[in-house]
Protein backbone atom coordinates (compact mmCIF):
# COMPACT_ATOMS: atom_id res chain seq x y z
CA UNK A 1 0.00 0.00 0.00
CA UNK A 2 3.20 2.41 0.97
CA UNK A 3 4.52 1.78 -2.81
CA UNK A 4 1.37 2.75 -4.30
CA UNK A 5 1.00 6.22 -3.00
CA UNK A 6 -1.49 5.18 -0.31
CA UNK A 7 -1.79 7.41 2.80
CA UNK A 8 1.24 7.33 5.55
CA UNK A 9 -1.72 5.89 8.23
CA UNK A 10 -2.12 2.56 5.63
CA UNK A 11 2.04 2.09 6.12
CA UNK A 12 2.75 -1.57 6.93
CA UNK A 13 -0.83 -2.62 5.31
CA UNK A 14 -0.99 -6.03 3.56
CA UNK A 15 -3.76 -7.31 1.34
CA UNK A 16 -4.16 -11.58 1.45
CA UNK A 17 -3.89 -12.99 -2.17
CA UNK A 18 -6.77 -14.62 -3.47
CA UNK A 19 -7.69 -16.44 -6.66
CA UNK A 20 -10.83 -17.71 -8.47
CA UNK A 21 -11.53 -20.42 -11.00
CA UNK A 22 -14.47 -20.34 -12.91
CA UNK A 23 -16.44 -22.95 -15.32
CA UNK A 24 -19.25 -23.04 -17.66
CA UNK A 25 -22.84 -23.84 -15.71
CA UNK A 26 -23.65 -27.27 -16.29
CA UNK A 27 -20.32 -28.75 -16.07
CA UNK A 28 -19.86 -32.28 -15.57
CA UNK A 29 -19.25 -33.57 -11.88
CA UNK A 30 -16.28 -35.81 -12.66
CA UNK A 31 -14.85 -32.23 -14.72
CA UNK A 32 -15.13 -30.26 -11.76
CA UNK A 33 -14.04 -32.91 -8.94
CA UNK A 34 -10.85 -33.22 -11.53
CA UNK A 35 -10.05 -29.45 -11.50
CA UNK A 36 -10.85 -29.42 -7.54
CA UNK A 37 -8.17 -32.04 -7.19
CA UNK A 38 -5.07 -30.49 -9.51
CA UNK A 39 -5.73 -26.99 -8.07
CA UNK A 40 -5.54 -28.92 -4.40
CA UNK A 41 -2.51 -30.43 -5.82
CA UNK A 42 -0.94 -27.24 -6.87
CA UNK A 43 -1.43 -25.51 -3.68
CA UNK A 44 -0.08 -28.37 -1.57
CA UNK A 45 3.17 -28.46 -3.90
CA UNK A 46 6.68 -26.54 -2.06
CA UNK A 47 7.33 -24.25 -5.38
CA UNK A 48 3.79 -23.02 -4.87
CA UNK A 49 4.09 -22.49 -1.04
Amino acid sequence: MTESGAAVELKGFETPGWFALYAPMGLPPAIIQRLQDAVAKVLESPETA
